[in-house]
């Protein structure tokens, strides 16, 4: 199973977190794209489409096979890296799989498995057409082409297992594979990093070194 994810040059911590982390556990491919600007509340609104474009191509790239396709902005829990390829396994029956979002019931494309197949192609491509024509939200439009019915198998992963949030709860400190943060995004893209890099000290998800060696000058 192949782990792909994509990031930009403010991001370089959560590639090596990444790769540090799941590189003997996964064969990882890091993408890299250049920063993108806020777009009115939040990065990938107004028709951001580039997050879906390279799902297509990586579907493309891997067909019959089975990827996993996340954001950068993730934490994975080192203690428990052993876990991940049997955790992952576990809904590898599906067509798609993703995160919970844990706030409301809608599915959450930070963290999305893939079956490589004409119908997720299918898929994707007709979230591609409508997110560029209606200059949406990329996973507001995954949402509500989820609605319809495209003979998908689709599942959440546990969502104490992969955590989503804008805060984490320190109840699953121990057990939680994969944090995928939340935040209110910043104009200023240095102000929404380290957003992000507050939350991850006050809930111990890093250390003080981590904190300070990355945090951004506004």
């Amino acid at each position: 199973m192949k782990f792909i994810f994509f990031y930009s040059q403010i991001y370089e911590f959560y590639y090596n977190h990444i790769n540090k982390n799941i590189s003997e556990i996964f064969d990882v491919e890091a993408i890299k794209i250049n920063d993108l600007k806020n777009q009115g509340y939040h990065t990938f609104h107004n028709g951001i489409s580039i997050k879906i474009e390279l799902i297509i191509e990586k579907i493309k790239e891997n067909f019959g096979n089975i990827i996993l396709f996340t954001d950068a902005t993730i934490i994975i829990n080192s203690n428990n890296v052993n876990q991940l390829k049997d955790f992952f396994n576990k809904y590898s029956d599906n067509d798609l799989c993703f995160a919970d979002n844990n706030i409301n019931f809608h599915y959450n494309i930070g963290i999305i498995l893939i079956k490589c197949n004409e119908k997720t192609i299918s898929f994707f491509e007709n979230v591609l057409i409508d997110l560029i024509n209606d200059k949406g939200w990329d996973q507001g439009v995954v949402n509500k082409h989820l609605k319809n019915n495209y003979d998908l198998k689709i599942y959440k992963f546990d969502k104490e297992k992969i955590y989503c949030g804008y805060n984490f709860n320190p109840k699953y400190k121990d057990t939680f594979l994969i944090y995928k943060s939340f935040i209110q995004h910043d104009k200023n893209i240095n102000i929404t990093f380290n957003n992000r890099f507050d939350i991850f000290k006050k809930y111990g998800l890093i250390t003080d070194k981590e904190y300070n060696d990355n945090y951004k000058i506004i």
